[in-house]
Protein backbone atom coordinates (compact mmCIF):
# COMPACT_ATOMS: atom_id res chain seq x y z
CA UNK A 1 0.00 0.00 0.00
CA UNK A 2 1.72 3.29 -1.47
CA UNK A 3 0.82 6.96 -0.46
CA UNK A 4 0.43 8.33 -3.30
CA UNK A 5 1.15 12.22 -2.24
CA UNK A 6 4.24 10.93 -0.37
CA UNK A 7 5.18 8.18 -2.49
CA UNK A 8 6.11 6.19 0.37
CA UNK A 9 5.42 2.30 1.05
CA UNK A 10 2.96 2.18 4.32
CA UNK A 11 2.51 -1.75 4.04
CA UNK A 12 4.01 -4.40 2.31
CA UNK A 13 3.31 -7.89 2.85
CA UNK A 14 4.95 -11.24 1.60
CA UNK A 15 3.88 -14.24 0.43
CA UNK A 16 6.92 -16.46 0.25
CA UNK A 17 7.56 -16.53 -3.59
CA UNK A 18 10.31 -13.90 -3.27
CA UNK A 19 14.02 -13.80 -1.26
CA UNK A 20 14.99 -10.93 0.16
CA UNK A 21 16.87 -10.04 -2.57
CA UNK A 22 14.05 -10.37 -4.68
CA UNK A 23 12.27 -8.06 -2.06
CA UNK A 24 14.71 -5.33 -2.30
CA UNK A 25 14.84 -5.54 -5.75
CA UNK A 26 10.92 -5.05 -5.72
CA UNK A 27 10.69 -2.07 -3.29
CA UNK A 28 13.16 -0.07 -5.93
CA UNK A 29 10.49 -1.33 -9.13
CA UNK A 30 7.98 0.40 -6.53
CA UNK A 31 9.82 3.13 -6.02
CA UNK A 32 10.62 3.72 -9.58
CA UNK A 33 6.62 3.59 -10.61
CA UNK A 34 5.94 6.54 -8.46
CA UNK A 35 6.39 8.68 -11.12
CA UNK A 36 3.67 7.07 -13.02
CA UNK A 37 1.32 7.39 -10.66
CA UNK A 38 -0.07 10.60 -11.94
CA UNK A 39 -0.75 8.69 -15.10
CA UNK A 40 -1.54 5.68 -13.17
CA UNK A 41 -4.04 7.90 -11.45
CA UNK A 42 -6.33 8.42 -14.59
CA UNK A 43 -7.66 4.95 -13.97
CA UNK A 44 -9.14 2.82 -11.30
CA UNK A 45 -7.42 -0.49 -11.95
CA UNK A 46 -5.43 -2.37 -14.29
CA UNK A 47 -1.60 -3.91 -14.60
CA UNK A 48 1.55 -3.68 -16.61
CA UNK A 49 4.11 -5.90 -17.11
CA UNK A 50 7.72 -5.67 -15.36
CA UNK A 51 9.48 -8.65 -17.43
CA UNK A 52 8.25 -12.06 -16.89
CA UNK A 53 6.33 -10.32 -13.84
CA UNK A 54 3.69 -8.19 -13.43
CA UNK A 55 2.10 -5.34 -11.26
CA UNK A 56 -1.18 -4.70 -10.36
CA UNK A 57 -2.56 -1.76 -9.17
CA UNK A 58 -5.96 -0.24 -7.68
CA UNK A 59 -6.50 3.74 -7.01
CA UNK A 60 -8.22 4.22 -3.36
CA UNK A 61 -8.12 8.05 -3.02
CA UNK A 62 -4.54 8.75 -1.21
CA UNK A 63 -3.49 5.16 -1.37
CA UNK A 64 -2.51 3.12 -4.49
CA UNK A 65 -2.80 -0.85 -3.78
CA UNK A 66 -0.27 -2.83 -5.50
CA UNK A 67 0.39 -6.42 -6.20
CA UNK A 68 3.92 -7.55 -7.55
CA UNK A 69 3.28 -11.33 -9.23
CA UNK A 70 5.12 -13.73 -11.15
CA UNK A 71 3.33 -14.04 -14.46
CA UNK A 72 2.01 -17.54 -14.52
CA UNK A 73 -0.74 -15.75 -11.42
CA UNK A 74 -3.57 -14.83 -13.37
CA UNK A 75 -3.49 -10.80 -13.35
CA UNK A 76 -7.77 -10.48 -13.00
CA UNK A 77 -7.21 -12.42 -9.77
CA UNK A 78 -4.49 -10.20 -8.45
CA UNK A 79 -6.96 -7.05 -9.77
CA UNK A 80 -10.08 -8.69 -7.64
CA UNK A 81 -7.15 -9.05 -4.87
CA UNK A 82 -5.97 -5.12 -4.97
CA UNK A 83 -9.19 -4.20 -5.21
CA UNK A 84 -10.76 -6.21 -2.41
CA UNK A 85 -7.62 -4.65 0.11
CA UNK A 86 -8.91 -1.43 -0.80
CA UNK A 87 -12.55 -1.77 -0.15
CA UNK A 88 -11.90 -3.55 3.21
CA UNK A 89 -9.25 -1.02 4.38
CA UNK A 90 -11.58 2.06 3.31
CA UNK A 91 -14.36 0.26 5.19
CA UNK A 92 -12.20 -0.11 8.54
CA UNK A 93 -10.20 2.75 8.41
CA UNK A 94 -11.96 5.25 5.92
CA UNK A 95 -10.06 7.76 4.24
CA UNK A 96 -6.55 6.10 6.37
CA UNK A 97 -3.95 7.48 8.45
CA UNK A 98 -1.09 9.11 7.41
CA UNK A 99 0.93 6.32 8.66
CA UNK A 100 0.04 3.11 10.28
CA UNK A 101 0.23 2.35 13.91
CA UNK A 102 1.01 -0.92 15.15
CA UNK A 103 -2.16 -1.76 15.91
CA UNK A 104 -3.41 -0.85 12.69
CA UNK A 105 -0.95 -2.11 10.86
CA UNK A 106 -1.47 -5.87 12.48
CA UNK A 107 -5.30 -5.64 12.61
CA UNK A 108 -4.88 -4.65 8.09
CA UNK A 109 -2.51 -7.53 7.83
CA UNK A 110 -5.17 -9.85 9.34
CA UNK A 111 -7.46 -8.38 6.64
CA UNK A 112 -4.79 -8.63 4.07
CA UNK A 113 -3.72 -12.37 4.84
CA UNK A 114 -7.65 -13.47 5.23
CA UNK A 115 -8.37 -12.02 1.50
CA UNK A 116 -4.99 -13.33 -0.28
CA UNK A 117 -4.89 -16.85 0.94
CA UNK A 118 -8.77 -16.99 1.00
CA UNK A 119 -8.43 -15.37 -2.74
CA UNK A 120 -5.72 -17.19 -4.54
CA UNK A 121 -4.94 -20.33 -2.09
CA UNK A 122 -2.60 -22.22 -0.75
CA UNK A 123 -2.51 -24.48 -3.22
CA UNK A 124 -1.27 -22.01 -6.07
CA UNK A 125 1.86 -20.80 -4.02
CA UNK A 126 2.31 -24.38 -3.48
CA UNK A 127 2.38 -25.05 -6.80
CA UNK A 128 4.22 -22.26 -8.40
CA UNK A 129 6.79 -21.73 -5.67
CA UNK A 130 8.38 -25.39 -5.93
CA UNK A 131 8.32 -25.36 -9.00
CA UNK A 132 11.03 -23.69 -9.74
CA UNK A 133 13.40 -25.23 -7.50
CA UNK A 134 16.43 -26.63 -9.34
CA UNK A 135 16.03 -30.52 -9.87
CA UNK A 136 12.07 -30.71 -9.25
CA UNK A 137 10.39 -32.28 -12.12
CA UNK A 138 6.96 -31.94 -10.97
CA UNK A 139 4.76 -31.13 -8.14
CA UNK A 140 1.29 -32.42 -6.42
CA UNK A 141 -0.44 -30.45 -3.62
CA UNK A 142 -3.22 -31.82 -2.15
CA UNK A 143 -5.50 -28.87 -0.41
CA UNK A 144 -6.92 -30.63 2.60
CA UNK A 145 -9.31 -27.74 3.09
CA UNK A 146 -10.52 -27.53 -0.61
CA UNK A 147 -10.76 -31.26 -1.34
CA UNK A 148 -8.50 -30.43 -4.49
CA UNK A 149 -4.98 -30.46 -6.19
CA UNK A 150 -2.90 -28.37 -7.69
CA UNK A 151 -0.13 -29.99 -10.04
CA UNK A 152 2.89 -28.28 -12.29
CA UNK A 153 5.64 -29.76 -14.16
CA UNK A 154 6.80 -31.67 -17.06
CA UNK A 155 3.81 -34.86 -16.23
CA UNK A 156 0.43 -33.82 -17.34
CA UNK A 157 -1.54 -32.64 -14.88
CA UNK A 158 -4.00 -35.85 -14.76
CA UNK A 159 -1.05 -38.21 -14.87
CA UNK A 160 0.75 -36.26 -11.82
CA UNK A 161 -2.77 -36.38 -9.92
CA UNK A 162 -3.19 -39.90 -10.37
CA UNK A 163 0.00 -40.85 -9.43
CA UNK A 164 0.04 -38.37 -6.33
CA UNK A 165 -3.30 -39.86 -5.44
CA UNK A 166 -2.20 -43.77 -4.87
CA UNK A 167 1.25 -42.37 -3.02
CA UNK A 168 -1.56 -40.29 -0.87
CA UNK A 169 -3.78 -43.79 -0.35
CA UNK A 170 -0.10 -46.00 0.61
CA UNK A 171 1.85 -43.21 2.80
CA UNK A 172 -0.57 -40.55 3.33
CA UNK A 173 -1.67 -41.47 7.53
CA UNK A 174 2.01 -41.73 7.46
CA UNK A 175 2.84 -38.25 6.29
CA UNK A 176 0.26 -36.99 8.21
CA UNK A 177 1.54 -38.37 11.68
CA UNK A 178 4.75 -36.24 10.70
CA UNK A 179 3.10 -33.04 10.55
CA UNK A 180 4.31 -32.45 14.69
CA UNK A 181 7.87 -33.25 13.94
CA UNK A 182 8.33 -30.88 10.68
CA UNK A 183 10.02 -34.49 9.12
CA UNK A 184 9.43 -34.89 5.45
CA UNK A 185 9.52 -38.19 3.63
CA UNK A 186 11.77 -39.58 0.70
CA UNK A 187 10.84 -42.60 -1.67
CA UNK A 188 12.06 -44.48 -4.76
CA UNK A 189 8.86 -44.70 -7.20
CA UNK A 190 8.64 -45.40 -10.86
CA UNK A 191 8.76 -41.76 -11.54
CA UNK A 192 12.12 -41.72 -9.69
CA UNK A 193 12.33 -39.65 -6.21
CA UNK A 194 9.58 -38.27 -4.44
CA UNK A 195 9.39 -36.24 -1.76
CA UNK A 196 6.34 -36.22 0.37
CA UNK A 197 5.64 -33.63 3.15
CA UNK A 198 2.70 -32.64 5.25
CA UNK A 199 1.63 -28.92 5.44
CA UNK A 200 0.72 -28.99 9.09
CA UNK A 201 -2.98 -30.09 8.89
CA UNK A 202 -3.31 -28.29 5.82
CA UNK A 203 -2.55 -30.65 3.23
CA UNK A 204 0.57 -32.58 1.65
CA UNK A 205 3.46 -31.70 -0.94
CA UNK A 206 4.29 -34.10 -3.09
CA UNK A 207 7.83 -33.41 -4.95
CA UNK A 208 9.42 -35.16 -7.71
CA UNK A 209 12.73 -34.80 -8.15
CA UNK A 210 16.46 -35.62 -9.97
CA UNK A 211 18.26 -38.43 -8.34
CA UNK A 212 21.04 -35.52 -8.66
CA UNK A 213 21.38 -31.79 -9.34
CA UNK A 214 18.16 -31.05 -7.00
CA UNK A 215 19.03 -28.13 -4.64
CA UNK A 216 17.43 -29.68 -1.75
CA UNK A 217 18.21 -27.01 1.27
CA UNK A 218 16.11 -24.97 -1.29
CA UNK A 219 12.88 -27.72 -0.76
CA UNK A 220 13.29 -27.99 2.55
CA UNK A 221 13.26 -23.76 2.87
CA UNK A 222 10.24 -23.66 0.70
CA UNK A 223 8.45 -26.04 2.66
CA UNK A 224 9.40 -24.79 5.62
CA UNK A 225 7.58 -21.38 4.40
CA UNK A 226 4.73 -22.74 3.13
CA UNK A 227 3.85 -24.81 6.24
CA UNK A 228 4.13 -20.83 7.31
CA UNK A 229 1.80 -19.46 5.47
CA UNK A 230 -0.48 -22.59 6.07
CA UNK A 231 -0.56 -21.74 9.93
CA UNK A 232 -1.39 -18.13 8.63
CA UNK A 233 -4.07 -19.65 7.00
CA UNK A 234 -5.66 -21.36 9.85
CA UNK A 235 -4.84 -18.62 12.29
CA UNK A 236 -6.75 -16.20 9.90
CA UNK A 237 -10.05 -18.52 9.08
CA UNK A 238 -8.98 -17.73 5.63
CA UNK A 239 -11.65 -18.72 3.10
CA UNK A 240 -11.34 -21.61 1.13
CA UNK A 241 -10.91 -20.66 -2.89
CA UNK A 242 -14.42 -21.16 -4.37
CA UNK A 243 -14.48 -22.22 -8.18
CA UNK A 244 -16.22 -20.06 -10.55
CA UNK A 245 -18.73 -22.36 -11.19
CA UNK A 246 -20.24 -23.00 -7.92
CA UNK A 247 -19.35 -19.50 -6.51
CA UNK A 248 -22.98 -17.55 -7.49
CA UNK A 249 -24.21 -21.23 -5.23
CA UNK A 250 -21.63 -19.96 -2.60
CA UNK A 251 -22.38 -16.27 -2.68
CA UNK A 252 -26.22 -17.10 -2.08
CA UNK A 253 -25.70 -19.29 0.65
CA UNK A 254 -23.38 -16.62 2.15
CA UNK A 255 -26.12 -14.08 2.37
CA UNK A 256 -28.78 -16.15 3.70
CA UNK A 257 -25.81 -16.96 6.41
CA UNK A 258 -25.62 -12.75 6.70
CA UNK A 259 -29.85 -13.27 7.69
CA UNK A 260 -28.68 -15.63 10.75
CA UNK A 261 -25.15 -15.11 11.83
CA UNK A 262 -23.27 -12.14 12.74
CA UNK A 263 -20.43 -13.80 11.16
CA UNK A 264 -21.86 -14.91 8.38
CA UNK A 265 -18.62 -15.79 5.88
CA UNK A 266 -16.98 -17.60 9.12
CA UNK A 267 -19.94 -19.24 10.15
CA UNK A 268 -20.36 -20.96 6.87
CA UNK A 269 -16.86 -21.93 6.32
CA UNK A 270 -17.20 -23.86 9.68
CA UNK A 271 -19.32 -25.62 8.52
CA UNK A 272 -18.31 -26.52 5.39
CA UNK A 273 -15.18 -27.59 6.85
CA UNK A 274 -17.22 -29.64 9.22
CA UNK A 275 -19.01 -31.45 6.61
CA UNK A 276 -15.49 -31.61 4.37
CA UNK A 277 -14.18 -33.67 7.20
CA UNK A 278 -16.99 -36.38 6.46
CA UNK A 279 -16.26 -36.92 3.10
CA UNK A 280 -18.49 -34.67 1.73
CA UNK A 281 -16.74 -32.26 -1.65
CA UNK A 282 -17.65 -28.54 -1.91
CA UNK A 283 -20.12 -29.40 -4.19
CA UNK A 284 -21.86 -31.64 -2.13
CA UNK A 285 -21.85 -29.86 1.37
CA UNK A 286 -23.13 -27.04 -0.10
CA UNK A 287 -26.20 -28.61 -1.74
CA UNK A 288 -26.36 -30.03 1.99
CA UNK A 289 -26.10 -26.55 3.45
CA UNK A 290 -28.56 -25.28 1.02
CA UNK A 291 -31.34 -27.54 2.07
CA UNK A 292 -30.36 -27.56 5.77
CA UNK A 293 -31.45 -23.20 5.39
CA UNK A 294 -33.95 -24.17 3.87
CA UNK A 295 -35.61 -25.89 6.12
CA UNK A 296 -34.64 -23.49 8.60
CA UNK A 297 -36.20 -20.65 6.98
Amino acid sequence: MIDRNAGVVLFRRNYGSFTNSQMTATAGILSMIMPLVEEIGKTSSGYFSVGRDFISFYNSGDFLFVIYAERELDPALAEKVSEELATVFQRKFGEGPQSLSAEISKEFQHEVDRIVLGTIGLGEFARLDLAKVSGVNFVGFYDERENRWHTKGNIPPKKTIKFCEDLKDKFGDKVKAMAESGAIMKIKSSLGPVILAPIGSEGIVFLGIREEGVDIQSVIQKIERLRTLGELRSATDAVSYVPSSIEPEYRALLRVYSLLYSEPEKSLQKDIDALRRQGYTLEMALRKLKQTVKELM
